[in-house]
């Protein structure tokens, strides 16, 4: 039987209609004053056993205020005040089970929180590891939450809320030039971090980390354009050990996710050199030692989502804009002027491209592809349509072809898929979506009407995913699929296996 557990966030209150056999639990996340921000579900992270760690956010102005309501708790704030702003964001992690009962929760309320700029993760131990991207009256810092699950719990006001300790702090360029993307942790339990900087890392417990010289002119609106790739090892113990950059001659370089499988770390990020830019692939040793770096061209504008590693395979996930992929005798071409949703299959032992695909989405709405994985027979990969307010399934072959689709969920004003998880053994799938307004919102045969929501909120749904699709529609492609691309200047047609030029003759 299919399991689902929905997480519901900003300004619930009314539940959804008429739960279907197997749906366990209702977990309600609501920010208390929708004037002040929003609870936004940011990273889903997998532990061994099945449990899930929740990384999300919440406003307040002061911090007697009640700032956000979650599983039948309510949590408070920092003071907004303190760093002349209306609103402070605060940080949320939660740890549920594999019956969606709340194991823990972590509320951060002591700095304004940066969502895009702050990465954490599951522990071996069951706890977890955050590097938070934050800023108080002195200045901006880098700081890390580690909680460790095997200690105590505190209660404050009936809250599960875990003992954790904050360590590393390091201070940070304070014109905002800095961002975290990747954690990982090795047998040893060293902790990895990957992010970029555009300017010179201060710690005040290590050497100073010195960036690529990179004639940035301290400008914060261009510190994508001017950053570099840095990756931090820390021991079990959060102590600083080394660090290691990407030195080669680039514009800039910063890494949008890493993994680590089997002594290696592979980092993955965007380039600019002189000439092109793209998608680069790059491994480490534990000992930051760098065993190969591939750079993958690219025409257009990219967006990156989630970057799944599994089976040998790198899936990147995002859109692409006004743009061509080429690999090999392939090539692929964007449509329209919005973002179609983009599929980047990486080989991972060397770094080399092996696939793509470009989705554009109907009447040229924005369409984004989420997060892909392998399959018995293929990928599936999870995108949404925003103006459509649709979320799908698409499910590949094993050359990328696209099979069908299952719509997912529809409506809810422009709903989307925010995060995707999977569980070690794939037999669960955890999805975590976006809706807005008072319009129905249909999600794996569950409605969600709140009829006094004029704002965002989120619904997480858990799902068995060797249990029959509980899609909405499923609607199958033809096996003949057509497809054009361009080698050694001439436009050819692939069809059924087979290429033509555009008078129709075979090509050997």
């Amino acid at each position: 039987m299919k399991k689902v557990i929905f997480l519901a966030a900003l300004g619930l209150s009314v539940m959804a209609q008429a739960a279907e056999p197997g749906y366990f639990k209702t977990l309600v996340a609501e920010q208390a004053d929708a004037t002040k921000g929003q609870t936004q579900l940011y990273n889903l992270d997998y532990y061994a056993d099945g449990s899930l760690l929740l990384l999300s956010s919440y406003s307040t102005a002061s911090k007697d205020e009640v700032g956000l309501h979650f599983n039948g708790d309510t949590y408070q704030g920092g003071t907004a005040s303190k760093l002349g702003l209306q609103a402070l964001t605060n940080a949320f992690m939660a740890k549920v089970d594999k019956e969606g009962t709340v194991l823990w929760t972590v509320p951060d309320t002591t700095y304004q929180f940066d969502l895009g700029g702050s990465v954490n993760m599951a522990t071996k131990d069951g706890g977890a590891i955050f590097a938070q991207k934050m800023r108080n009256k002195k200045g901006r810092y880098v700081t890390f939450i580690n909680v460790h699950d095997n200690t105590s719990f505190v209660t404050e006001s009936n809250n599960i809320t875990a003992s954790y300790e904050r360590t590393s702090t390091m201070t940070a360029d304070p014109n905002d030039s800095y961002a975290w993307a990747g954690l990982a942790q090795d047998e040893a339990n060293n902790i990895y971090l990957a992010g970029y900087q555009a300017d010179t890392l201060f710690p005040t417990w290590m050497d100073t980390i010195a960036m690529r010289p990179n004639n940035w002119n301290g400008n914060a609106q261009q510190k994508s354009s001017n950053c570099n790739t840095v990756i931090i090892k820390y021991d079990s113990h959060m102590k600083y050990l080394a660090y290691v950059i990407n030195s080669d001659d680039l514009v800039y370089d910063r890494p949008v996710s890493m993994h680590y499988e089997n002594g290696k770390l592979y980092v993955v990020g965007t380039y600019k050199n002189s000439t092109e830019s793209g998608i680069y692939a790059a491994a480490y040793g534990t000992d930051l030692k760098r065993e190969f770096i591939e750079y993958h061209p690219i025409k257009g504008n990219l967006q990156f989502q989630q970057t799944k590693f599994e089976k040998g395979r790198i899936y990147i996930c995002g859109g692409i804009s006004k743009g061509s992929i080429t690999i090999g005798e392939k090539t692929i071409s964007t449509s329209g002027n919005m973002n179609n949703g983009l599929v980047y299959v990486i080989n991972q032992a060397n770094g080399k491209a092996l696939n793509a695909d470009i989705h554009a989405a109907a009447n040229d709405a924005l369409n984004i592809t989420v997060a892909a994985f392998p399959t018995a027979t293929g990928v599936i990969a999870y995108n949404h349509e925003t103006l459509n307010g649709i979320q799908m399934a698409f499910n590949y072959d094993e050359d990328l072809t696209l099979v069908s689709i299952d719509t997912l969920g529809t409506g809810g004003g422009s709903s989307t898929i925010s995060c995707v998880a999977r569980n070690a053994d794939a037999t669960q799938t955890a999805i975590g979506c976006r809706a807005r307004t008072a319009a129905d919102y249909l999600l794996l045969g569950q409605t969600f009407n709140f009829a006094d929501i004029t704002n965002w909120y989120s619904v997480l749904a858990t799902l068995n995913t060797k249990s029959p699709s509980t899609a909405i529609e499923s609607i199958q492609l033809p096996a003949t699929r057509t497809e054009k691309f361009i080698q050694n200047g001439q436009l050819l047609i692939r069809h059924n296996g087979k290429v033509y030029n555009v008078a129709g003759g075979l090509m050997e």
